[in-house]
């Protein structure tokens, strides 16, 4: 409880320090899980057409992952994470692919004072636009600490959803009070701080780049307008399915 109270006052005397700043960017990178085992377990999957998408699925992952990167520009209301344009740098069929995998396909607008987010990419040959309200609530922050790019970060946990559904195995996010802006890479958000690391299901997201504005940005809701989650889900649900069959 001593270290809440103080990230509560640490945030508060940040935001007194830093109110200068109105606007900011941070530049996230990726890096795959080491191995084919930790991307993919595939012992149980018995077609092998099934087993070689996974291989090539990784293998294009950790051909392109060094030259993606993801750019997250924000403000005290809301953010917007995309991936810059990769055009001329490599096969871009492949180059989607390992985005896709590696979550960075989509663009993330977040709004903090109404708690949602809205996703716009495409997959299976569709543009979709998806919106999720988040509960943030699930954040446990812990009292370990470590230093990213001369800040002091904790680490907090979240449990990991899929597909909407909680699944055994957490997220785990490095933020600091000491920028107080609620931002992170994705759809990663809500803790009392930029977060400069994030580690989920064997992937490594990390800061590369932190710059920080006295000037306002301009950053607008997307203009489609977006489905539930839920619906988004369920056409998912379908397509496996119909994909089974």
């Amino acid at each position: 409880m001593r270290h809440l109270i103080f990230i509560f006052l640490l945030s508060l005397f940040t935001q007194t320090v830093f109110a200068q700043y109105q606007s900011g960017k941070v530049v996230y990178k990726v890096i795959p899980p080491k191995s084919m085992m930790e991307f993919k377990d595939t012992t149980n999957i018995k077609n092998i057409y099934s087993k070689k998408a996974f291989v090539n699925a990784y293998n294009r992952l950790k051909t392109h992952a060094p030259n993606m990167q993801l750019v997250t520009e924000f403000n005290t209301k809301n953010a917007l994470a995309k991936m810059p344009s990769m055009m001329g740098v490599g096969n871009h069929s492949e180059l989607h692919s390992a985005a896709i995998r590696s979550g960075f396909h989509r663009e993330y607008y977040t709004e903090i004072e109404g708690n949602f987010q809205i996703h716009e990419f495409e997959i299976a040959g569709r543009e979709w636009t998806v919106r999720y309200d988040r509960d943030i609530s699930s954040w446990e922050i812990t009292n370990e600490t470590k230093e990213i790019h001369g800040y002091t970060c904790y680490k907090a946990i979240t449990p990991i959803k899929i597909n909407g559904e909680e699944i055994d195995e957490n997220l785990e996010a490095w933020f600091t009070p000491e920028i107080p802006f609620r931002y992170g890479p994705m759809e990663i958000y809500g803790l009392p701080g930029l977060i400069l690391e994030v580690r989920q299901r064997n992937f490594i997201y990390y800061a590369t780049e932190i710059e920080l504005y006295k000037k306002a940005n301009d950053i607008k809701i997307p203009k489609r307008k977006p489905i539930l989650h839920t619906e988004y889900h369920g056409e998912m649900k379908k397509m496996r399915d119909a994909f089974k069959q």
